[in-house]
């Protein structure tokens, strides 16, 4: 299947010949149209084993992973050097530059994330929501995450945080920080 355009693939491929259930029907009952990548079918994002598929196809790989975070506050910025290490024994590192916007809102910034976060706090909870750049298997995916962090007490955070590529939801990542 080809994603660039949408949930498409030619009319003749072995997918579509295997799963013709899976297939988007027009108006008049038809399952082929023609677009910039010539004649091609469309598969339903509503059918369970094409979300799957999707989910399959998009978040192939599961690492556990431990961070390190360090944060300095400078001229009203909060920059956060997030060090990861993952179980497969790669390293990577994010680096994230917030700011404070209005009463409850917090806008942020990093290398890997594509336009600026958006957040906002009340209480002992925060939302944040950002578009990540994530690679898998050496391709590069823009992954939607919305974080909720729950502050605990003054030593432990919970986050949960859930991915989506194209409104489906991919999975989810729990994580507990605590404050060293």
């Amino acid at each position: 299947p080809w994603f660039e355009f949408g949930l498409m693939a030619p009319p003749g491929s072995p997918l579509a010949r295997r799963h013709p259930n899976w297939l988007s029907q027009k108006r008049d009952g038809g399952c082929t149209s023609i677009s910039a990548a010539g004649e091609v079918v469309w598969l339903n994002p509503f059918h369970p084993e094409v979300q799957q598929l999707i989910s399959d196809l998009v978040l192939e790989v599961v690492r556990r992973f431990t961070v390190t975070i360090e944060g300095t506050i400078s001229d009203g910025a909060l920059t956060l050097n997030e060090q990861f290490k993952y179980s497969d024994g790669t390293n990577s590192q994010r680096v994230w530059t917030i700011r404070r916007s209005g009463e409850n809102g917090y806008t942020g910034t990093a290398g890997d994330v594509i336009g600026i976060a958006q957040g906002s706090a009340y209480g002992n909870a925060l939302q944040w929501a950002y578009v990540l750049s994530l690679e898998v298997d050496g391709r590069t995916y823009a992954v939607t995450f919305d974080d909720w962090m729950y502050l605990q007490d003054t030593h432990v955070m919970l986050n949960h945080s859930v991915m989506r590529k194209f409104g489906f939801r991919l999975g989810e990542v729990v994580l507990a920080f605590r404050k060293a």
